[in-house]
């Protein structure tokens, strides 16, 4: 920083802080000076100096709204975008959105004369820079709002941007990180692109250097951040048009911002209880069925240690304009667990008949009142599907699908006429028909 620009600064503050001064001149001189050290210095100068800079500034009796005015929220936009120790939304209710003026709203276009590396380019209005510190401010602290006056001021330029928005205020949503896929660019570049999905199944997808550390919550010392499968980020999102000349045609979201969450899955996603029924180790994953018969499709990760017939504790993924299912696996569950037992995933049958040469037996639920089915997603009854309620069925007694208990490994002869536990889903058929299917037998 220049020493004579240093030096007024120092002098005029001292001479703010101690004298308090009502001198118009001294005030304006004041001010400016604030406004030209933060814009045209601000990677020099502390955090600390430029809040204070700033909280000085707030206590002047200045013009508003003004061409100052606005310089000092150019300022203030840029200290934010240096540090995460201002608090940029409290700041921006002081200083008062009513202030924006007309031109605030208008782009900086350079001239395309005289030539230079900026010429004929279009710049942010202050108005749209505003709107874009402030969706950053929400994101590292959704505590903090300004009022619902100021909100509606801003709400226009919001919407405007493609915003995601809800009830009156800027959306964050929590999303998982549910698929990575890499791609090679035109350049040659090694690309990754991640899919992430909010709890109400809402998609999207972005590459991966768009979703960073929380600047609040640092790593542990020495740890790199790596964007993986089941990590839980905070994210603003935009609408997009896909196709601006078809207006039919749905908007696409797009990341804005996102942050590494440090809330945990579970606090957002609902868990579920599932069965392993087989893993596909050439396509590295796994598939899972619940109690309410939904087939998920999870990945299989570099500490997976679960195997087929195993039970598992998972987050179920289920996008609301797409019939896939995935499920991030938290962990193995104990069939012990009062909840997982309460689970429709196991039933209690009764055999039927028993026919020895056919190899197979017929079963039927013991409480007929609770019927197998299958719990549609929003896509699936969307299509005007429909899913048919079982009380009966039949197990194969071939040797390989002759089933070990749960609890032990030894096979199980079935008895005409006795009770069993089992773990019973809907899994369709070669022929495209969804049946009841008898994965496990415990008697």
């Amino acid at each position: 920083m220049e020493d004579s620009l240093l030096s007024s600064l120092s002098q005029l503050r001292a001479l703010f802080k101690d004298a308090a001064p009502t001198d118009a001149k001294t005030i304006n001189d004041y001010a400016w000076l604030i406004a030209k050290t933060l814009l045209q210095h601000v990677t020099e100068i502390d955090a600390l100096t430029a809040r204070q800079l700033l909280a000085d500034y707030i206590k002047l009796p200045v013009e508003k709204p003004s061409r100052l005015h606005s310089a000092i929220l150019s300022a203030a936009i840029k200290v934010a975008d240096k540090t995460n120790d201002f608090h940029f939304i409290p700041f921006l209710e002081l200083w008062g959105p009513s202030n924006l003026r007309e031109e605030d709203y208008v782009r900086q276009v350079i001239p395309s004369t005289p030539s230079g590396p900026n010429a004929g380019k279009t710049f942010p209005s202050l108005a749209e820079k505003v709107v874009k510190a402030y969706a950053k401010a929400r994101l590292l602290r959704p505590e903090e709002d300004s009022s619902e006056k100021s909100f509606n001021m801003l709400s226009p330029l919001f919407e405007m941007k493609g915003y995601d928005m809800e009830a009156g205020c800027l959306n964050i949503r929590r999303m998982l990180v549910t698929r990575i896929k890499e791609a090679v660019s035109k350049e040659g570049r090694k690309l990754i692109f991640v899919t992430l999905t909010s709890p109400e199944g809402i998609n999207t997808e972005c590459i991966s250097s768009a979703l960073v550390p929380h600047p609040l919550h640092p790593l542990p010392e020495g740890k790199r951040h790596y964007v993986n499968i089941g990590q839980m980020y905070d994210c603003i999102l935009r609408h997009k048009k896909s196709d601006a000349t078809d207006p039919t045609k749905e908007d696409t979201l797009t990341i804005s911002d996102a942050y590494l969450s440090p809330s945990k899955p579970q606090d957002f996603f609902k868990e579920e209880f599932g069965y392993i029924e087989s893993i596909d180790q050439q396509h590295s994953h796994m598939h899972i069925y619940d109690g309410h018969s939904r087939h998920f499709v999870a990945p299989i990760l570099r500490f997976s240690k679960e195997q087929a017939g195993d039970f598992v504790r998972f987050i179920p993924i289920i996008p609301l304009a797409s019939k896939f299912k995935s499920a991030i696996i938290i962990g193995k569950a104990s069939v012990t667990d009062n909840d997982f037992i309460a689970s429709p995933l196991i039933r209690q049958i009764k055999i039927t008949s028993i026919y020895a040469e056919k190899h197979y037996a017929s079963w039927t639920l013991t409480d007929e009142s609770q019927p197998i089915t299958e719990l549609l997603s929003p896509y699936q009854l969307s299509q005007g599907e429909t899913s048919q309620s079982f009380t009966k069925g039949f197990i194969s007694l071939t040797e390989d699908n002759l089933l070990p208990s749960y609890i032990s490994d030894s096979k199980e002869t079935l008895s005409l006429s006795a009770t069993y536990n089992a773990v019973i889903y809907l899994r369709r058929g070669k022929d495209g028909v969804k049946r009841p299917h008898v994965s496990k037998v415990n008697g």
